[in-house]
């Protein structure tokens, strides 16, 4: 890991219940990708308040439910091949995230677990960065909390900062 990893990484970002899937975003320098499960359970999704509240009004929906017939909606069948295909046009890239522990066993799991996933082996953490620094105040993220996607621009925002506070700091290049 060096700061221009951190350039060059791929930011992403997952909402979920429980260990189910919601939604995935990633952001690397090149393009992004946006998944919504078509497999969630959308009764036990509604059935949160936090995510009713939170997640929810961020997913496509029609009359009540997710709309199915969304491009973004997708099987998880769907949604690993895309991954897969992601990660094979990001070679090389380094898996970013914001305290990503939780995303990446998720993430892994799309694909039946670490052993047989896609995904790069690990993720590197742009909160611990943060703390490294010393705690500096963040930017704040302006709109589309608890949006994959948008979390996941955020974090690539928030890593692109971090690069330069390490530059500022340490000299790094």
């Amino acid at each position: 890991m060096n700061i221009q990893s951190i350039r060059d990484g791929v930011f992403f970002d997952l909402e979920f219940n429980g260990l189910e899937m919601i939604s995935i975003g990633f952001v690397s320098p090149t393009e992004e990708y946006y998944a919504v499960s078509a497999e969630v359970d959308q009764q036990k999704l509604l059935a949160d308040q936090f995510l009713v509240d939170n997640v929810w009004a961020h997913l496509p929906t029609r009359e009540g439910s997710l709309d199915l017939l969304h491009p973004d909606v997708k099987s998880l069948e769907i949604i690993a091949n895309d991954i897969e295909a992601y990660f094979e046009r990001n070679k090389g890239r380094e898996l970013w995230g914001w305290c990503p522990a939780y995303d990446k066993v998720i993430l892994d799991g799309i694909f039946g677990g670490m052993l047989n996933s896609k995904a790069p082996m690990y993720a590197h953490d742009v909160e611990t960065v943060r703390l490294l620094l010393g705690n500096p105040e963040r930017p704040e993220q302006k709109a589309g909390l608890h949006n994959s996607l948008e979390d996941a621009r955020y974090q690539r925002d928030l890593g692109l900062w971090l690069a330069d506070r390490l530059e500022e700091k340490f000299g790094f290049r």
